[in-house]
C-alpha cells in the first residue's frame, strides 16, 4: 500500500484577530509591516534540508505579501502544533496527523492543501 503525504499549510486565527484592519501590503495607515511572520516547520528531514526546501516559498509568499517571513523548524511535532495554535507563528507545514491534532485543540484553519489527481487504472 502506497503512502500518500498530504502537505498543509495552515493560518493562524490570530492574523484576524488583530485591530485596525490591516491590507495586504501594510497596516491601516498604509505603513508596510514590520514584524516578520513566523513560519514553522515539522522536523520531518534535516535541518539544513528543510530549509532548502522551503525557501523558495519563503521567497515568493514574501514577493507577495510584502512581509518578511522566518522560517522555524520545529524541535518536534508538539512544538509545532503548540506554535501554531498559541499565535507564536502565524503560518505552519503540518503531516495530517499534526493538522488534526492543530485543528482539534486549537481550531486552526487550513490556508492550502495539496491536492493529488486521481489515478484510474487503464483497461477499465
Amino acid at each position: 500500500m502506497r503512502r500518500i503525504t498530504v502537505l498543509v499549510l495552515v493560518l493562524s486565527l490570530s492574523l484576524f484577530q488583530a485591530a485596525p484592519a490591516r491590507t495586504a501590503q501594510g497596516n491601516s495607515d498604509g505603513r508596510p509591516h514590520s514584524s516578520p511572520l513566523v513560519f514553522i516547520l515539522l522536523p520531518v528531514e534535516n535541518v539544513a534540508v528543510m530549509y532548502e526546501k522551503f525557501l523558495p516559498l519563503k521567497a515568493f509568499l514574501e514577493k507577495e505579501i510584502q512581509r518578511p517571513i522566518v522560517l522555524k523548524v520545529a524541535r518536534n511535532y508538539e512544538e509545532a502544533i503548540e506554535s501554531i495554535g498559541t499565535g507564536r507563528a502565524q503560518l505552519a507545514y503540518l503531516d495530517p496527523s499534526a493538522y488534526c491534532e492543530a485543528r482539534k485543540r486549537y481550531k486552526v484553519i487550513p490556508l492550502r492543501e495539496r491536492s493529488f489527481p486521481v489515478r484510474r487504472p487503464t483497461g477499465v
